[in-house]
């Protein structure tokens, strides 16, 4: 059974990282001879106030701005030491110029304004030039502009597929990875879990719908990031609040200095998800041979807290806020960890029916949620 749940564990991680690569794939990130390079394109009316101080030029008065971010692909670093030279060509050349260094806080990358062209097909080239490379690297990137109404507006809309949006990257609507990913989540969390009880199904739903809040905002719809978008692009101007990178809210706050897939949050995140999956299983397996036998749980992870598996929902849930916070589910957070130690206070009264002093004399030695302190409540327990 442990090799079993071993290999689903690595099965876990594997689609992870595969949906992760999926949802990093887009029309504005090239992989180039090692680089990662990442474009932003957003209307110069929106952003030419928060980039006054940046950039020596004036916008045009029909203008967008274009931001290139570099991160070396092997360190995950920010490059903050390269030279661009972006050119815009229709049928013709329409405008190249060099991009200047956008440097806000801790954090680096490359833009300029350019003239709005009119609405068709374009084609960005980038000519990126390293202070420890020989040969430039060069990368194009293909762009729809069209006008959202001419007669009231010269608002920049970009297309990139069938996705129209308004002079942002837009790295969400990805409903399949919102079923996908919730259900993959669940099964695994049930399979670990094995509710069977009303107030199993309880605990689980309330997991399930954390879950699901957390992966509607990571790929479909962003709430909280239309809710915080004047606070995100009034203090961190030179990022792309709509791409999937700045949903890492923690790797916004923190700089974002590497690749937010490296970054020390996601990182330590991967560890308490697939740790407190981990923590289920060890948990029900104990559990479950001591309901055969009809005696007290105590072994293995009993020995040293009477409530592991809400312990390792607390933990994934732990792990996914410092993954991709949210609104919702900081809200939910909270409430879930005080809906869990009641159910657990509930179990206990229901234990004690059952098993009686055994159940009593191992809750006085064995801490409720955390090991090594001492159970919370004194030490008088009731029937």
């Amino acid at each position: 059974m442990m090799v079993r749940a071993l290999i689903r564990l690595i099965t876990l991680v594997v689609f992870f990282s595969v949906t992760q690569a999926w949802a990093n794939d887009s029309p504005r990130h090239r992989l180039v001879y090692g680089v990662d390079v990442y474009i932003s394109i957003q209307p110069g009316e929106l952003v030419s106030q928060s980039l006054a101080n940046i950039h020596s030029a004036i916008p045009y008065e029909r203008s967008f701005h274009l931001a290139v971010t570099l991160f070396d692909e092997n360190s995950g670093n920010r490059i903050t030491d390269a030279e661009i030279i972006a050119s815009l060509n229709g049928p013709v050349e329409i405008e190249s110029k060099e991009l200047d260094i956008m440097s806000v806080g801790d954090t680096s990358s490359y833009g300029s304004f350019f003239m709005l062209p009119k609405p068709g097909k374009f084609s960005l080239n980038l000519i990126i030039s390293l202070a420890d490379r020989a040969d430039a690297i060069n990368t194009s990137f293909e762009l729809d502009f069209i006008d959202a109404d001419e007669s009231k507006s010269h608002s920049l809309e970009f297309l990139e597929g069938s996705e129209k949006n308004l002079g942002h990257s837009y790295d969400y609507g990805s409903w399949s990875f919102v079923v996908i990913n919730s259900a993959v989540i669940l099964i695994f969390a049930f399979s670990f879990y094995h509710p069977k009880t009303k107030r199993d199904w309880r605990s689980f739903g309330a997991f399930s719908a954390f879950v699901i809040a957390l992966f509607t905002e990571m790929y479909g719809f962003p709430l909280t990031i239309y809710l915080l978008s004047g606070w995100l692009t009034s203090n961190f101007p030179n990022v792309d609040i709509f791409s999937h990178h700045a949903g890492h809210l923690w790797w916004v706050a923190f700089g974002g200095d590497t690749n937010p897939h490296s970054d020390p949050f996601h990182i330590l995140s991967n560890i308490l998800i697939f740790g407190g999956l981990a923590l289920l299983y060890v948990a029900w397996r104990v559990l479950h041979k001591a309901q055969q036998l009809g005696q007290v749980a105590s072994s293995g992870i009993y020995a040293y807290i009477r409530h592991p598996q809400y312990v390792g929902f607390i933990i994934i849930m732990t792990g996914f806020l410092l993954q991709w916070p949210t609104l919702p589910t900081l809200v939910m957070f909270p409430i879930l960890i005080w809906m869990y130690v009641r159910l657990a206070h509930r179990e206990e009264q229901e234990s004690l029916r059952l098993f009686g002093d055994a159940y009593r004399d191992y809750a006085q030695s064995v801490p409720g949620f955390i090991p090594g302190l001492p159970r919370i409540g004194g030490k008088s327990w009731k029937d």
